[in-house]
Formats: structure tokens, C-alpha cells, sequence
């Protein structure tokens, strides 16, 4: 799709440059952090004036048409996302401690945009549940009751929100409506009916990050990322079982 939409924009643009520089061109912007800022939570919050400042960039240096603008912001949108990503990998999740993370700074990062980032990935990793004396395991078995989904990312919403007097709900803190936020971009990427169990978990380990030290958000402290996965490995398995048995009826 992109390099139907790059070779399209490219042509205009000239033979001389073709697609492989309009799409170094458009990454370099989304890694420019003084043009599109880091701390931003997510690009579809991205003010106006941004959106406009990165289309003069894209304009000055192309003569591609207007009808593109569209096509070009969501590559920068995708590209800003992935640099974010990476950063977060390889500058955030190697290290500790935050004062390791916060003795060098990635390049082309602010400082100020980088000492945020951390702060804010520290949140998004410490979030915790806020059931008071019910367990996370209580909570789970609540929802399955009520036939409602019962993987990680349904769990940490749930857990999230409080009852208000009038039985309505609402999210106990700014970090967790941020989370949340997040989690239902993705989420608007697909139709309900195909969100299955895989997708909402990619989702779930998107947004929060890859497990730390052996266990797995949502599930206790005890329990590892092989008991889960082992877990669900068995469930689907017998789901499959069950499926050929009542064909073989």
C-alpha cells in the first residue's frame, strides 16, 4: 500500500528522487522532536498547528499535490509512533533505574521532551490496580459471570474505574485515563467483532511494554509469562478438541 501511494507522490516529484528519499524525508520530519513533539500522548491528539507545520515541510521540499496531505500526515503518524517505540526500547527498557536512563540522553532527543518521557513510561508501567480489598482474580471472576472479555487489557480497564453515587463510572486518575486513552486508538483500528484475544493482548503490550522480571501484568505477582501463555495454549487446544468431537458426531 505504501510504496503504491509513495510511487504516486514520487512521480510528481521527480525520477530524481523517487521513493525511497520522499520516504527518508517524511521519517526525518517525525524524528525532529522541535517540529513534533515526544510528550505529545498520541498522534490523533496532534493540535492543528503542528499537522499544518509538518505539511509546509512536506510542501517546501515536494511540489506533491494537496489531495495527499492526508496520506503523507498518517505516514508521519506511523513513523513518529514507530521512533517513539524504539526510543522506548532500546533508551528506556534496557536500563533499571531512572537515574541510569536519565545519565544520557538518546540523540536528536530534547532533554526536557526526555525527562517527561521517562517519567511518563514509569507511570504507564507502575499503574495499579485500584479494587481496594478485591482481588484482581475476584474482579476476573465478576466479569466472567457477566459473560464480559476477560484478557489483560479488559482487566487493567477494569480495574481502573471507580463507581461513582449514581452508578456511573469514571477513571480514578489522569495516568490511567491516559493508558486507556491509548488503548482504545488501537482499538479503534479494527472492528469490534475482530478484536479477538491475540489483538486485544498486542494491544495490551503495546501500550504497557514488554513483562518485566519473570511476571505478568494482571495476573498476580506470582505468575509468569509461561504460565499464562502455557495456559492459554491448553485452553485452545481443547477448544479445538471439542470442536472435532462434535464433528465427528
Amino acid at each position: 500500500m505504501w510504496s503504491s501511494f509513495a510511487a504516486k507522490v514520487s512521480y510528481s516529484w521527480g525520477v530524481a528522487h523517487g521513493i525511497k528519499e520522499f520516504s527518508t524525508h517524511l521519517g526525518v520530519i517525525a524524528r525532529n522532536a522541535r517540529k513534533v513533539a515526544l510528550t505529545k500522548v498520541s498522534w490523533s491528539g496532534m493540535p492543528d498547528h503542528i499537522l499544518d507545520d509538518i505539511w509546509k515541510d512536506v510542501q517546501d521540499n515536494t511540489d506533491v499535490l494537496n489531495a495527499y496531505r492526508p496520506h503523507c500526515l498518517k505516514v508521519v503518524g506511523n513513523r513518529w509512533r514507530d521512533w517513539k517505540c524504539w526510543l522506548k526500547k532500546e533508551w528506556y527498557d534496557k536500563y533499571e533505574t531512572n537515574e541510569e536512563r536519565l545519565a544520557i540522553t538518546p540523540p536528536q532527543v530534547p532533554i526536557d521532551q526526555w525527562k517527561i518521557l521517562v517519567k511518563y513510561w514509569g507511570l504507564l508501567g507502575s499503574a495499579p490496580h485500584r479494587t481496594g480489598r478485591t482481588s484482581v482474580a475476584q474482579v476476573k471472576n465478576k466479569m466472567q459471570e457477566k459473560l464480559e472479555k476477560t484478557d489483560r487489557l479488559s482487566l487493567f480497564m477494569q480495574t481502573q474505574k471507580k463507581k461513582k453515587k449514581n452508578d456511573d463510572e469514571e477513571v480514578f486518575d489522569y495516568e490511567s485515563a491516559n493508558i486507556i486513552n491509548q488503548f482504545n486508538q488501537y482499538l479503534e483500528e479494527r472492528e469490534e467483532h475482530e478484536q479477538d484475544e491475540d489483538y486485544r493482548e498486542e494491544v495490551f503490550t503495546k501500550v504497557m511494554g514488554p513483562d518485566g522480571h519473570g511476571c505478568v501484568r494482571m495476573y498476580g505477582t506470582c505468575i509468569t509469562l509461561s504460565q499464562v501463555f502455557l495456559s492459554l495454549a491448553l485452553r485452545s487446544h481443547q477448544t479445538e478438541n471439542r470442536v472435532v468431537h462434535c464433528g465427528g458426531k
